[in-house]
């Protein structure tokens, strides 16, 4: 099991080097090639050795798991289900592509208006949205566009990054904040921050500017479509 796992002396855990990270290293063939062993046994040893893990864990409580549905996430998500679209084909890119849809219809419906753009999650009582909420959403608004040539995306995006501007851009420095400009106080969380690193996913301000140059040249300037409001400003630099 410890080829099988990878566990070694000194584990993945920065905080604990004792500690190890159980992932598959080695399938059943190579473990058995290594040892010189019969593949069946060692399969048979890989069995019966995850069934008593999963009896000395069973009793442990379990911990927590946040089933909140975030905005950013799920806008995440439809981005990766219509790449994935694109890239499968076929019955399994259709479903991949009408899940994802079907996801961010739900998003525009429950959690998005026209003075505000997006909220922070999907389902319980609203809470405001942050910059990642909008960016994201815009960029999964952009890609259902491209998809399917539906102007209500194009228009939902056009103003969701309208309202990025107006709400969460800095006129004088250029860049935007992780809150909006009226936004209600929260302690702590009182002073407007402008994200850019990359951690854990794309920084936001790195994706509002990606948003604002896919937004622009996109042919979507007809009757029925807004035209960008000061779509350049704020700048990045």
């Amino acid at each position: 099991m410890e080829l099988y796992y990878d566990v070694e002396a000194h584990g993945e855990m920065h905080h604990n080097a004792a500690k190890n990270v159980l992932w598959i290293a080695r399938d059943a063939t190579d473990i058995a090639q290594q040892l010189g062993l019969d593949e069946t046994t060692v399969r048979l040893m890989i069995a019966k050795s995850k069934g008593k893990m999963l009896a000395a864990r069973l009793p442990r409580p379990t911990p927590f798991v946040d089933k909140t549905m975030y905005v950013s996430w799920n806008a995440m998500f439809v981005s990766a289900y219509l790449d994935a679209a694109r890239a499968l084909g076929g019955a399994l890119g259709a479903a991949c592509r009408n899940f994802a849809l079907k996801t961010l219809d739900r998003m525009l419906k429950e959690v998005w208006t026209e003075s505000r753009g997006f909220g922070h999650r999907i389902g319980g009582p609203a809470l405001e949205g942050s910059l990642d909420d909008q960016v994201f959403s815009v960029i999964a608004l952009l890609d259902a566009y491209e998809t399917t040539f539906d102007p209500r995306y194009f228009t939902a995006a056009q103003k969701t990054m309208d309202l990025a501007i107006a709400r969460y851009g800095d006129a004088e420095g250029g860049s935007f904040f992780d809150r909006p400009s009226d936004a209600a106080l929260m302690g702590g969380l009182d002073v407007r921050r402008k994200p850019f690193q990359d951690s854990p996913t794309p920084g936001a301000n790195s994706i509002a500017a990606i948003a604002l140059v896919r937004c622009t040249p996109l042919p979507a300037t007809t009757a029925t479509t807004p035209s960008p409001k000061k779509r350049s400003k704020p700048s990045l630099v």
